[in-house]
């Protein structure tokens, strides 16, 4: 049984894919709020739509995260819309 995340939000890095794909759906399931990242904005729509039909919210944001500028921006965003961030995995 998944734990209840329920009002956490949490940031996945190569969320369109792989391992960090299953970790985002794992934690949507669970009912979290994921911000996906990744390079593949149609890859990043379908994990979206996924972590949705699991339960959870989702946006996703494209971010190569060797771009300190597109890493910045996307920190103002979840600062912004968020009341904190609860989990990063990297």
């Amino acid at each position: 049984m998944a734990p209840n995340l329920s009002g956490c939000v949490t940031l996945v890095t190569g969320a369109s894919q792989g391992i960090g794909r299953g970790i985002a759906l794992a934690l949507g399931e669970a009912g979290a709020t994921v911000y996906l990242t990744g390079r593949n904005r149609s890859s990043l729509d379908a994990v979206a739509a996924e972590v949705g039909k699991r339960g959870g919210r989702s946006f996703a944001v494209v971010c190569d995260h060797v771009d300190d500028a597109q890493v910045s921006a996307l920190f103002e965003q979840i600062r912004h819309d968020e009341p904190g961030l609860d989990l990063l995995v990297l």
